[in-house]
């Protein structure tokens, strides 16, 4: 996955810098009307800002109003940020995330060239975004998740930021049916939006399994038709696997979603780090979820992970609660994953755990029962001792959120 973020980051980059030939590049106002632009919106914008790496107009589509508040993914040098922003108007706001460097050094410069106060850019991933909780109306994107690795962690975190009764309206490259294999491998076909895509049937299913209700293709073209538009690397390849046989193998889609209004706070979520994720993490884990589960979403991972500990096991069944089904994980499976809470049971977790941002760390030092020594009793009462002390850590830990 980092391979694929690093090949999209180049290619983007140098779009930023001026190189065109990415994502439904080609001659910009021939593709920009064809995929939805008016030329009143092409002309309302700063110069620079459309460098014709879109495959819809997300923004005509997404019913925008005053004073809402919109998020862009893979915002680009800002060309939809600043069409939301005049529906949105002084009172609303508008948020471009990108991950690219230079594209967020450029959006900025054509927000200031334009006088947009009601704008701002932050760089960061659509796995991980720099978005509070609940804090945004609509989400838009236009030609960027289906560059996305993992688009089941992307489509949670845009449910995250959502507000209940919040909506998402995007445009996207989806697929009627699988690519060929040589397709796929074509790494000018990814970045142009089409080897990373998935089929419209998996993408809708995800966005269910995220939570959004009302999920459905309002409309589609052909994508391949799009592309073929674009000048090299993009249009030389398609033509080189056979472009007419691949029309009507991927589509640009208009896809829209919405959470539900009615939903409840969403959890807090809580991480639970040790050395090898073999107890102490382990037990914390079970200890949150029987007492307040109903409140956190709890996960323990390891630096050095390895097996849960059968003492572990023995310890907190005989309190009724069963970890036998535990597995132990490796912090590197949520670096991606934004949480509320990171907290380290052992000082090494400690030392080594990475910054989560936007979290609040916590420590607590607890003796590795693991290392006791004796017979199978004797460890077994080195567990129980550490089991309770952590109990009462948790206690302590869910009461004082209750009163605050």
């Amino acid at each position: 996955m980092n391979e694929v973020k690093e090949l999209v980051k180049e290619r983007y980059g140098k779009a930023a810098l001026g190189e065109r030939g990415y994502c439904c590049a080609g001659e910009l106002v021939q593709i920009a009307h064809a995929i939805g632009y008016s030329s009143a919106e092409l002309n309302s914008v700063p110069e620079g800002a459309n460098l014709g790496l879109g495959c819809g107009n997300p923004v005509a589509v997404a019913s925008l109003r005053e004073g809402e508040t919109v998020l862009d993914l893979g915002s680009g040098a800002g060309f939809d940020c600043f069409l939301a922003a005049q529906r949105v108007g002084p009172t609303g706001r508008v948020i471009g995330v990108d991950m690219t460097p230079e594209m967020i050094a450029r959006a900025r410069a054509n927000a200031e060239k334009g006088g947009y106060r009601n704008v701002e850019f932050r760089q960061g991933e659509i796995e991980a975004l720099p978005v509070e909780e609940a804090s945004v109306d609509v989400v838009i994107s236009n030609c960027v998740l289906n560059l996305v690795p993992n688009k089941a962690r992307a489509f949670r975190e845009i449910y995250r930021v959502l507000k209940p009764g919040g909506r998402m309206m995007v445009s996207d490259i989806v697929l009627n049916r699988e690519l060929p294999a040589l397709v796929r491998s074509e790494e000018p076909l990814y970045t142009a939006c089409v080897g990373g895509a998935i089929r419209r049937d998996v993408y809708l299913r995800l966005l269910s399994e995220a939570g959004f209700e009302d999920v459905e293709i309002t409309g589609e073209t052909d994508a391949v038709e799009l592309l073929l538009h674009s000048p090299d690397p993009m249009s030389k390849a398609l033509r080189s696997l056979g472009a007419a046989r691949l029309k009507g193998w991927a589509v640009s889609a208009q896809v829209r979603a919405r959470k539900p209004a009615d939903r409840m706070s969403p959890k807090q979520r809580v991480l639970i780090l040790c050395t090898g994720n073999s107890a102490r993490s382990q037990m914390a884990e079970g200890w949150l979820r029987a007492m307040a589960g109903e409140r956190f979403e709890v996960h323990s991972a390891g630096t050095h992970p390895s097996q849960v500990n059968p003492l572990a096991i023995a310890a907190m069944r005989e309190c009724g609660i069963d970890i036998s089904h535990h597995r132990s994980k490796s912090l590197d499976e949520f670096t991606l994953e934004r949480f509320d809470y990171v907290i380290t049971v052992c000082d090494k977790a400690r030392e080594s755990c990475p910054v989560w941002p936007g979290a609040q760390a916590i420590h607590w030092s607890f003796e590795d029962p693991a290392a006791a020594e004796g017979s199978e009793p004797q460890r077994l009462a080195v567990f129980r001792r550490v089991r309770d002390e952590i109990r009462e850590r948790l206690q302590r830990f869910v009461a004082e959120r209750q009163e605050s």
